[in-house]
């Protein structure tokens, strides 16, 4: 269980500076991450909401999922399911779109990752190790 609660911990830390960043500093984010800034006032006011808003709420989602064993039984799958879909998302933005920067490359490797390590915590949890019977009743 405390693999699982730190790789949602490691998250909600990700996903807080990720937020912030995008809150307070939208076009020079979007100038690392992309290699260009937003062209319009309508578009830097929708990355941060899209992008500092809903990181940061997915921060606090996973900060409560911290606060007991049935949260983070729930958290490590939130965040496993949250990598899957970004990694998917990402493969076809690369696969559809085509000339993607390194930076895309990065994070859907980072994605990758933080996805077989949650899909091992679950495992691993589903197996005892971690939990010791701490599963919720189904």
């Amino acid at each position: 269980m405390q693999f699982s609660r730190y790789l949602v911990w490691i998250n909600c830390g990700l996903f807080a500076v990720f937020g912030l960043g995008f809150t307070f500093a939208p076009e020079l984010l979007a100038s690392i991450v992309t290699g260009s800034e937003p062209a319009s006032s309508s578009a830097v006011i929708d990355m941060r909401a899209t992008y500092g808003g809903m990181a940061l709420g997915l921060a606090s989602l996973f900060w409560l999922s911290t606060k007991g064993s049935h949260a983070v039984y729930i958290g490590v799958r939130g965040v496993l399911g949250l990598m899957i879909f970004l990694s998917l998302s990402r493969l076809f933005g690369i696969i559809v779109d085509g000339s993607a920067n390194a930076m895309m490359y990065l994070l859907l490797g980072a994605e990758v990752l933080m996805a077989v390590l949650a899909a091992s915590a679950v495992m691993l949890e589903r197996n005892g190790s971690f939990n010791q019977g701490m599963q919720p009743t189904r």
